[in-house]
């Protein structure tokens, strides 16, 4: 497994705060997203690989990303918000690494 990506909190606060407002301008037409990624749930990931999806290319090695901790059919994974495509997605919990603080 990798090691967490450590950053000052200022720019993870950041990045999380331009991850959402990305997310709700993007889907500003439907309103049930509406303050959606909003929760403390929600918290700043690095991606570990490419992720390709029927889509196309969600993530890029490396990415940081807007995640929180899900079930899927009983297993722990990642939503993650895609930018690349405007859409979550159900990651294995490998395939990310919460960001940390300084």
């Amino acid at each position: 497994m990798t090691s967490p990506v450590v950053l000052p909190l200022s720019e993870i606060q950041a990045s999380v705060a331009y991850i959402r407002r990305v997310a709700a301008a993007a889907n500003a037409k439907w309103p049930q997203y509406r303050g959606y990624w909003d929760g403390a749930e929600w918290i700043l990931v690095q991606i570990h690989r490419e992720i390709k999806t029927k889509a196309g290319i969600a993530f890029c090695q490396g990415e940081l990303a807007l995640a929180k901790k899900d079930t899927l059919e009983g297993k722990l994974v990642w939503t993650v918000y895609s930018r690349a495509n405007n859409i979550n997605t159900c990651l294995g919990m490998n395939k990310a690494v919460p960001v940390q603080s300084v």
